[in-house]
């Protein structure tokens, strides 16, 4: 990875920069079209703490943003989130897990951070959440409209119900 950061072609690059300089990680929300939901990720946490990338798919971006900024915030105090761990403390009353996101999909899904990175050496974790009833994409008794908000860049490690822990470490 390049220590310098990239120069800025635009006002979104320099707003990116800007965040980036301000807290450490900047959120880039993408609306839904035609080939899928919404999503967004964040971009700086790999550089600035040593931690993977986040995604999150199928919510409104400012429910997103509240999530990714509250993994930044956690992880600019020393906590870590893993793939394959279940996190109940995440924000008050929401549950999540991550998986690893399989690199075929960051050019389709992560642009943004290709540019700031200039290339995709860099790690990023998808945070997935469960339905209503608790259930996670990949659970059997989810609902497929649940399952098609919510498409997964990667896939557990660990058998569901098993190792999750919780907590960031």
């Amino acid at each position: 990875m390049t220590t310098e950061l990239p120069e800025p072609d635009d006002d979104f690059d320099r707003k990116l920069l800007a965040d980036f300089a301000r807290v450490g990680w900047a959120v880039v929300g993408i609306p839904a079209d035609d080939e899928g939901p919404s999503y967004a990720f964040s971009i700086g946490l790999h550089r600035a703490h040593s931690h993977p990338e986040v995604i999150l798919i199928g919510l409104p971006f400012e429910a997103s943003q509240q999530f990714i900024n509250a993994v930044g915030a956690t992880v600019s105090k020393g906590g870590r989130y893993e793939a394959d761990h279940r996190y109940d403390d995440l924000i008050e009353g929401h549950v999540a897990t991550f998986v690893s996101v399989d690199r075929s999909h960051y050019k389709a899904y992560l642009g943004a951070a290709g540019w700031f990175y200039r290339g995709w050496d860099f790690p990023v974790i998808q945070m997935v959440w469960p339905d209503r009833s608790g259930s996670f994409p990949w659970d059997a008794r989810a609902d497929a409209r649940f399952k098609r908000c919510q498409p997964l860049l990667g896939s557990m490690r660990a058998e569901p119900g098993g190792p999750f822990g919780g907590g960031a470490r």
